[in-house]
């Protein structure tokens, strides 16, 4: 998909997160099932845009497909930040592809904790005073034994 901006074609984001996906998917230590749905990521942008949020709280980085583009939207709003739980990444080079897909200009709205849910959130919650979106990791969600 291309559009075209003052004369000049451009990549849209999916197309170029799908590239840069492609490019890594040899070397990266994640399978595509640990990313999110570009539609997903995509509603969570129109969401943020909607609703303004100051905090923003995610479960769930992966390569940072909706992480990219929340922290677009804050940018774009003006105002907000992204507080990022993900477990620590195991395998070789793994802690490299975390956010792998965040723009170095966006990371200044981001900070990630790592540790499991359960343990990080009863720390963080307190210092953050509330939360004004919550984006849990639905892969984890949907793939734990208390979800069944």
């Amino acid at each position: 998909m291309e559009s075209v901006s003052r004369g000049r074609k451009r990549r849209q984001p999916p197309d170029l997160v799908y590239t840069l996906l492609d490019k890594t998917s040899r070397v990266a230590p994640f399978t595509t099932r640990h990313h999110a749905d570009l539609s997903l990521a995509r509603l969570c942008y129109a969401v943020c845009r909607l609703l303004r949020p100051e905090i923003v709280l995610e479960t769930g980085v992966a390569y940072g497909v909706t992480t990219a583009l929340v922290l677009k939207a804050l940018q774009v709003n003006g105002k907000g930040r992204l507080y990022s739980i993900d477990l620590p990444p195991l395998g070789e080079n793994a802690d490299a592809f975390v956010g792998y897909l965040v723009p170095e200009a966006l990371r200044a709205r981001w900070t990630v904790n790592r540790g499991v849910s359960k343990r990080v959130l009863p720390q963080l919650l307190p210092r953050l005073g509330r939360v004004d979106l919550f984006i849990p990791d639905f892969a984890g969600v949907m793939t734990s034994p208390q979800a069944a």
